[in-house]
């Protein structure tokens, strides 16, 4: 079980939903935010600040099960933009990780990842 927590805040003038990690979370975690925010009136861009967390306890497997879990309703994003902003090198081979295989699997917005 993950020690952190996800905070997520939208602002809907700017179509913008920003999702800050704070400590370590999981793909449960993680899904638990996404599914109800694309299954709810989702914006097209999105910033995940991961900074303040980590997402490293994610395999491949929970990578997988994350975007298997959550493709299905990523249309109501398509042409949609998102952002993943890592401060630590291991988080950001996660979200690459994360962004290849989302690619692969030709999920319908786009997706970059930086470090800060």
């Amino acid at each position: 079980m993950a020690a952190g927590h996800i905070i997520r805040v939208t602002d809907a003038e700017n179509d913008l939903t920003v999702f800050t990690v704070v400590g370590a979370v999981d793909a449960a975690e993680m899904v638990g935010h996404i599914m109800p925010f694309l299954t709810g009136e989702p914006t097209q861009r999105v910033l995940w600040d991961i900074r303040a967390g980590s997402v490293t306890s994610l395999s491949i497997i929970d990578v997988m099960w994350l975007i298997n879990r959550t493709k299905p309703f990523a249309d109501r994003r398509r042409g949609g933009r998102t952002a993943i902003v890592c401060a630590q090198v291991l988080d950001y081979a996660v979200s690459r990780m994360f962004q290849s295989f989302a690619e692969a699997m030709q999920i319908p917005f786009e997706i970059a990842v930086f470090r800060s």
